[in-house]
């Protein structure tokens, strides 16, 4: 009996290994290689998505939960430690190059189909492919090198001062021979356009750009142009990168931060809207702008600044020291003039036909000839410096005249209103009342107390004229014919002339 359920057992187990044993031989389940990396179990250091290429959900999900037959690793040089993050990994079909794999992270681990694949790494800039061939119950394990360098970057103003913030690294192509007769950092300044308010600088195409204060580029071995930019400034140098090898760039750009300001007066807060212009000590405009209280960041040296509204304008000159802090306040030391003009009668606001002159009365006392400042807007302000003037209101533009002397204190507005008393009028010269108006007269205006206020030759002249008594006189083929009448503020006329 013992002997019988022994013999019964041993053929379970027998028909057991069998059935292991072809299993085994069928590919599926468990594999067995002589490989030495046989029975490690590593841990994926990276976000894996399997795209199923063709496969169905289930196999390419039963593919993923795989044991990894193939572990790649990066390096950016040969005999160099291998990348443990940052590494984006491509994996294609060698034959039509279509997308198998893509993820990120550090080394590769994956479980592909027997095969022949194209793998692709990528690691900041660098990017370098290799081509594997995948075999049944075989590991693949190989390293791709990127034969790529590091370019950390970093600004200062000045050689120990702090990293540099708002600043911009671009990376440009270079030669080997810009590289090696162009080693010495150099910082220029870049104009701005007054027009667009951006730079006229125009750059290569770039390679790679970063805000970063401390900057790092994984590029392949070659040779580059780095440029760093804060405000107006910028400097360069070029950078020789070898394979496996970090190149470390400190970039001093002797560079210092200019704040300027403009007051009407000292004490006063700044004054909006005005047109600030920058310049070298070539007298070189630099930069034109209407920013309130512009900051720059510029190299080293002497400027000149401007600071215009209306028809003031303050310069001062000044030098930049690197790393300095340096504020210009610019006092204009004037005020505003706010005109308007309103009817007499009604103090309705006049919109129209009102012209200003403005005369510096103090610049006519030093014997000078004067320009006056002439304004078309019925209500108009303008920025004057401190000091006497005298101010012309025009309604037409015959005698219906004001004139008014006033003073401007710096940072105050001084208010002036002009009260007009003027007739808008027409003169005709008729056969009868009411009638068509002759053409080709000659025409005078005068004062019913004598003087010429007008000659004209319109058939129908059409003016405003202060209020008061006038004399018009028509001459028409060769006769002359006159009238007298009053000219009533604020109304409107007409005059008609009887030819008889």
């Amino acid at each position: 009996m013992r002997l019988a359920l022994r013999k019964s057992i041993l053929a379970m187990v027998f028909i057991g290994c069998c059935l292991l044993l072809a299993v085994a031989g069928s590919g599926e389940g468990l594999t067995f290689s002589a490989s030495p990396w046989h029975g490690k179990t590593e841990p994926a250091t990276q976000a894996q998505h399997v795209k199923s290429g063709g496969n169905s959900a289930s196999e390419a999900k039963e593919q993923s939960q795989r044991p990894p037959n193939v572990i790649m690793k990066a390096v950016m040089a040969r005999r160099k430690s291998a990348l443990t993050s940052g590494v984006s990994w491509r994996v294609l079909k060698s034959r039509n190059r279509k997308l198998v794999w893509s993820g990120g992270g550090g080394a590769l681990r994956i479980h592909l189909k027997p095969g022949r694949y194209i793998v692709e790494a990528t690691y900041g800039l660098a990017k370098s492919t290799r081509k594997i061939r995948v075999r049944r119950r075989r590991r693949v394990k190989k390293s791709i090198s990127l034969n790529a360098g590091t370019i950390r970057a970093k600004a200062r103003a000045v050689a120990d001062g702090p990293l540099l913030k708002e600043t911009t690294f671009t990376l440009y192509e270079a030669t080997r021979k810009q590289t090696k007769t162009q080693t010495e950092p150099s910082t220029r300044i870049i104009p701005v356009s007054a027009e667009t308010g951006k730079s006229a600088h125009v750059e290569k195409v770039e390679i790679a750009r970063s805000t970063l204060p401390s900057t790092v580029f994984h590029v392949p071995e070659g040779d580059y142009r780095l440029v760093v930019r804060r405000g107006m400034a910028v400097s360069e140098t070029y950078v020789h990168v070898k394979a496996g090898r970090a190149s470390n760039v400190n970039l001093v750009m002797n560079t210092g931060v200019l704040r300027f300001s403009a007051h009407a007066e000292s004490g006063d807060p700044p004054i909006s809207g005005i047109q600030f212009a920058l310049y070298d000590e070539k007298d070189k405009l630099l930069l034109s702008t209407k920013r309130d209280e512009p900051e720059l960041t510029l190299p080293a040296g002497n400027y000149r600044v401007t600071a215009e509204l209306g028809f003031v304008r303050e310069e001062r000159q000044f030098t930049v020291i690197a790393g300095k802090n340096h504020t210009e306040v610019l006092v204009l030391d004037a005020g505003w003039l706010k005109l308007s003009a309103v009817s007499g009668n009604d103090k309705r606001p006049m919109m129209h036909d009102i012209l200003y002159k403005i005369f510096d009365l103090s610049a006519g006392a030093s014997g000078t000839i004067q320009t006056p400042i002439t304004l078309a807007k019925p209500s108009s302000t303008i920025f004057l410096k401190r000091g006497k003037y005298r101010v012309e209101s025009l309604y037409g533009f015959h005698n219906a005249r004001l004139v008014r002397d006033v003073t401007i204190s710096a940072g105050d507005i001084t208010d002036v209103e002009f009260e007009h008393r003027g007739c808008s009028l027409k003169l005709k010269l008729v056969t009868k009342p009411g009638a068509s108006p002759v053409e080709k007269v000659k025409w005078t205006l005068k004062y019913a107390s004598g003087g010429t206020v007008l000659i004209s030759q319109d058939a129908v002249p059409d003016l405003i004229l202060q209020e008061g008594r006038y004399q018009a006189v028509a001459q028409h083929d060769a006769k002359t014919y006159s009238r007298t009448f009053e000219a009533v503020a604020n109304r409107e006329q007409t005059i008609e002339l009887i030819a008889e």
